[in-house]
């Protein structure tokens, strides 16, 4: 999920076609998709003219099958995805509509959103073949008589063919349905990741860098086997000079080709890797910056998906612990000033009742009584000065000191916050919080207790002095 430096979402072209088109987005996208893929077809179709000496009758065959097949094969697949994101689409448009969606429609299209891709790119491997590539060597071999060496050709051609499209438009379809997973998540459709497949981010470089590999070395070696059969055919030399140079012409366009093809894919696959890691690590660096209510949107379930989900969740577990912190410390303290502006008004009083009893005893003859009071009064108050001791210690002694360090830590660190908190020291920092969490409310609780036996003694000494 792509954002600008404030934290806000970047709108794409895909999420603004998606806002227009609603539930029909997934169809408009499929039908862009397969007319890349089209394009990829009639490719072939030009690759095989150009490296095979095909007669003309084939040929003609040939180019009315291919386009025929390829229309049917690109038809075949946008049904297929309809089918596939059939549960899916309906809840889009009912979302859309702000109609009620039952939680097992809302689970299975969240789950549809989620394994479409692979699901959808798995069924196209099989699919597209059958639909393409078996009519068209049917209506060669059975209407022609065609060669096995040009049926094999044909179908070294177009498995690379098949190869690249299904790559361009795995990717294609991938930056696709993120703006449709990330509308269900923000009207809480619920995925299940841990019932989904995980995917492997070394399985899709091997696998891409191979077709890639593969695909080079098969258009380069069928044209030069190609080549030089026509030039041990050719017994012209002349023409023998003139097919070398039709190999070396030909050699260099599809040099250049296969380079323009592993640059375009090799980027493809990059930047479906470093534009997610780029997004997270800026949302890192603004958690460091203390906005603990940054939150990234992960929309696969591969490896930086999945880091993705455990960075929001730490992320929200430290922002818990840091309102429960605040709360604790504004409490205590407010607490304390309370209950100490309390406890100073009720030493007042009793300092001046002491003073006037004493009087009151002088002047009407009784010391004996006013010594026995003010003996009593007088432990009592010793009890009450002892108690305001240990609060004051305690108060001297708190927790809150240890939060005190601990922020001036974390804003010493700064950018390097990202470290701290992907390293191992991030948990061992939450299970401190949650540590100084329990010191704070055990410290509260004997705060109280203290404050309580101080407004017991007091009341025992206003006891004594009415008991008079």
């Amino acid at each position: 999920m792509a954002k600008d430096d404030d934290g806000r979402r970047e709108i794409g072209t895909a999420e603004k076609l998606f806002q227009r088109l609603g539930h029909k987005y997934i169809l408009v996208m499929m039908i862009i998709t397969r007319l890349c893929g089209t394009v990829g077809g009639l490719l072939v179709i030009y690759y095989v003219e150009l490296t095979l000496k095909i007669p003309p009758v084939i040929r003609y065959h040939f180019r009315i099958s291919s386009g025929i097949v390829v229309f049917i094969g690109c038809t075949l697949t946008v049904l297929l995805a309809l089918w596939e994101t059939r549960v899916l689409r309906r809840v889009l448009k009912k979302l859309r509509s702000r109609e009620k969606v039952e939680p097992e429609l809302a689970r299975r299209a969240g789950h549809e959103s989620m394994t479409f891709l692979a699901r959808h790119h798995w069924h196209e491997a099989w699919l597209v073949p059958c639909s393409t590539l078996v009519p068209v060597l049917l209506i060669l071999h059975f209407l022609d008589g065609a060669s096995p060496t040009i049926l094999g050709n044909i179908v070294a051609a177009v498995f690379m063919g098949i190869a690249m499209a299904l790559m361009s438009t795995f990717f294609a379809v991938e930056h696709g349905m993120q703006p449709v997973i990330r509308y269900l998540l923000d009207h809480g459709v619920p995925i299940d990741y841990d019932s989904l497949p995980t995917g492997r981010l070394r399985f899709r470089f091997r696998l891409c860098f191979a077709l890639i590999i593969m695909t080079t070395a098969l258009m380069i070696g069928t044209l030069a086997r190609q080549r030089a059969s026509d030039i041990l055919e050719e017994r012209d030399p002349a023409r023998s000079a003139q097919a070398v140079a039709d190999l070396r012409q030909q050699s260099i366009y599809i040099s250049i080709a296969a380079v323009i093809v592993g640059v375009v894919f090799s980027t493809l696959l990059a930047n479906s890797v470093a534009h997610r890691a780029a997004h997270l690590v800026r949302a890192m660096e603004r958690v460091g910056a203390g906005k603990l209510s940054e939150r990234v949107q992960p929309t696969g379930n591969d490896e930086i998906d999945r880091l993705g989900r455990q960075f929001n969740s730490m992320v929200q577990t430290l922002e818990q612990h840091d309102h429960t912190i605040r709360d604790l410390n504004t409490n205590l303290e407010r607490k304390v000033r309370e209950r100490t502006q309390q406890l100073e008004l009720t030493l007042q009083d009793l300092r001046a009742a002491q003073t006037q009893l004493t009087d009151v005893a002088h002047r009407a003859g009784m010391p004996g009584i006013a010594s026995g009071v003010l003996h009593n009064v007088g432990n009592v108050l010793n009890s009450v000065n002892i108690s305001a001791t240990l609060l004051h210690d305690r108060i001297q002694k708190s927790k809150l000191e240890d939060i005190n360090r601990l922020v001036g830590r974390l804003g010493d660190r700064g950018s390097d916050l990202q470290e701290f908190f992907e390293g191992d020291r991030g948990p061992k920092f939450i299970e401190y919080l949650s540590k100084l969490t329990a010191a704070l409310n055990s410290e509260r609780e004997d705060l109280r207790q203290e404050v309580d036996s101080l407004t017991e003694k007091v009341g025992h000494i206003r006891g004594i002095i009415s008991a008079q």
